[in-house]
């Protein structure tokens, strides 16, 4: 009854995904898109159902000063998998990581409802973790550029020591030293095994007969603009 009562309201009203129902008030300034903004109303809904998830990727790029991310997507990591939804013009897209209690998290000022935002540096290697999925590994340099500025040193130990996968550590000090934030680079450097293998820089193209940058380990199957000798 009350399901179609809240349906009888048409764009007054959202639905969103999932048992029980759940229903957003669409306000008249945000019914051209079809629901408010995502910032409004994204933790209230998963803070129950998806304990430690987090708002990163190009999202969390595009709040911390990238121009690359569409802002009617949003894309969130958590620990079990979830489909996308879309919510009139909006879209949510879900990423699967294990261990996300653990990833830093910074909370927002400003925002007309809490947001669980993954740090830059946290945001960074989730970039280089996730490359294959937000269009490679250069278009994460290019995206790395405006996150240099936010990215200190503690936050970049403290993302790291969450638990990061060698190969992205070697990934991400490769792309720091070849945008010429070398301090950030050996603290990464830092977090690497005595005996690490190497790796593609490109995740899902050929490396076979790539150069080997020593220092990294890294097949440079892919160039990127200040990639190191």
């Amino acid at each position: 009854m009350a399901r179609r009562q809240f349906e009888r309201l048409g764009t007054k009203v959202a639905r969103l995904p999932g048992r029980p129902s759940l229903y957003l008030t669409v306000p008249p300034e945000d019914r051209p898109r079809g629901a408010p903004p995502v910032s409004a109303w994204l933790h209230d809904y998963l803070s129950q159902r998806v304990p430690h998830y987090y708002v990163s990727l190009l999202s969390a790029a595009a709040v911390y000063g990238s121009q690359h991310q569409v802002p009617l997507v949003t894309q969130v990591i958590v620990p079990l998998q979830l489909r996308p939804f879309d919510l009139g013009r909006l879209r949510v897209e879900f990423f699967l990581k294990q261990g996300t209690a653990h990833t830093p998290l910074e909370q927002l000022s400003g925002l007309a409802a809490p947001l669980n935002v993954s740090t830059p540096a946290a945001t960074l290697l989730d970039l280089v973790a996730f490359s294959p999925r937000v269009g490679g590994l250069a278009r994460v340099a290019e995206v790395a550029k405006y996150l240099l500025p936010r990215l200190k040193m503690s936050d970049l130990k403290q993302a790291l020591e969450a638990g990061v996968a060698i190969p992205v550590v070697q990934r991400t000090g490769y792309l720091l030293e070849a945008l010429g934030a070398e301090s950030l680079a050996r603290i990464t450097e830092g977090h690497l095994t005595a005996a690490y293998v190497p790796v593609p820089l490109q995740v899902g193209r050929t490396a076979q007969g790539a150069p080997l940058h020593d220092r990294w380990r890294i097949l440079r199957n892919i160039e990127l603009e200040g990639s190191p000798p």
